[in-house]
Parts: C-alpha cells; structure tokens; sequence
C-alpha cells in the first residue's frame, strides 16, 4: 500500500476513518442521486488514498450491503455500488445538518418541574432553543452560560472532536492556499476526508447555537471553514473517477 497524500495527511494526521463509516460518507456525499453509483476499483483507489487496507474495504462494503443500506449489481470483473432506498432516505434525511447553516439562533434556560424538550443540564434545568410553552416553567435568554453549564451539553470528546477538527481544516486551507489539486480522485477524497470529519461532529450536536456549547468558537470557526473547503473542493462527476 502507498503511503497516504501529504494532502491528506492533514486530515487524518495518520490515523486512517473507520472504514464502514467513512463509506458512508463517501455514498452519502457522492452518490446522493437516485442511481448514482461508484465501481469497486474506484472505492478501492480511494480507500488506497485514505491509508485503508483492501480487505477492510471489502468487508465493509459487503457488511453495508447485507445490512440493506447499499445496493450492488456485477459488471463485468466489478461490482457497482449505489445506496440503497433506505440509504437516500437517511442520507438525505442527515443532508440539513451536515450541509446545512448553524439553524439555532436563540438559546432559554428553562427552569421548572416540566423544562420541555430542552437538554437537561441539571435537576429541573434545561438549555433550549425556544422557551418552554409550559406554564410552571421559568424561561430566560441564554447568551454567554456558565461553564458547568455549557459543559453539560456535549461530552468532552465530542469538545476535543471539534477543536481537533479546527485545527485540521485550517492546516488543509493553509495547504490548499496556493493551487487546488487538480486530480479528480484527490479531490473526491480530500472532499470526503472534510465532509467526514464535520459529519462526525454536525450528528452529534444539539439544535443550540454554537455560542453556547462547548469549544464554541473552534465549532464556528470549523463550521464556516467547513464550508469554505466543500467550495474549493467541488464533487467531482462520478464519470471522472474512472481511468
């Protein structure tokens, strides 16, 4: 196996995506339309290019596949992959979060016996986007919380997963400064190396605006890089991936 793309050494600073679930991403960013489809040696350049070993990416294609999330038909020596209806469904369905701008804007504190569909954050305390149509409960604007609170509303690896992410995208963007990659290949999987790495971060995040969580600043500052990167990094047509 080749030794990854200095490029993308950046964003995996060595240490290769789960295999399963960065095929996930590549499907769901790639091949989001109704019969799109990626060749098996494609995948495998790919995955190549990622630092992942053939068999992993075998054995996970075929595990997605059996699980009903991938559907798969033999061309000739290869095989073509395509989501499945049920992966669109839910590829399309994670689209907004992934995809989209940070969506809350507002933050409540909500204090009562019945605090809503907020996340707790301690004994008849909650942190919501709303306030809470409850009469019993207590809502006030929420602008800067303390840190037991805004600690409370993400794990601790889910604050490191974002500042670790920062730093990779600005190393990517400072790299990217002079000339963009220009092959097809490359640029597919720098692509979804980043939308990877975000995806981890965007489904785990509470409808909160970014202020209030943890690493909030590095979660901003990633979120519009994030964005500044798909920019620079346009899916390539499936067409090009092919030699």
């Amino acid at each position: 196996m080749s030794d990854p793309h200095p490029l993308v050494l950046h964003l995996t600073e060595g240490v290769p995506p789960r295999t399963w679930s960065v095929l996930v991403t590549i499907f769901g960013d790639l091949a989001r339309a109704p019969g799109d489809e990626i060749g098996s040696p494609v995948l495998a350049r790919m995955g190549e290019a990622m630092g992942l070993r053939p068999e992993a990416m075998r054995t996970a294609l075929h595990r997605l596949h059996k699980e009903g999330w991938l559907e798969r038909r033999r061309e000739g020596r290869h095989s073509l992959y395509g989501l499945s209806p049920r992966g669109l469904a839910e590829s399309e369905a994670a689209g907004p979060r992934i995809y989209g701008p940070e969506r809350a804007t507002h933050a409540f504190v909500l204090l009562g016996p019945a605090t809503g569909p907020g996340y707790p954050v301690a004994p008849a305390i909650s942190v919501a986007g709303a306030p809470s149509p409850e009469g019993e409960t207590l809502s006030f604007p929420l602008e800067a919380p303390p840190g037991w609170m805004r600690d409370a509303l993400l794990p601790p690896e889910t604050a490191a997963l974002i500042r670790v992410t920062r730093r990779r995208f600005d190393a990517l963007t400072a790299a990217l400064a002079g000339t963009p990659p220009q092959d097809a290949l490359l640029v597919a999987v720098l692509r979804v190396l980043c939308v990877h790495a975000w995806r981890r971060i965007a489904l785990r995040l509470p409808d909160l605006p970014d202020r209030v969580l943890p690493a909030g600043e590095d979660l901003a500052a990633a979120r519009a890089t994030f964005a500044r990167l798909r920019s620079t990094l346009p899916a390539p047509p499936l067409a090009e991936f092919e030699p």
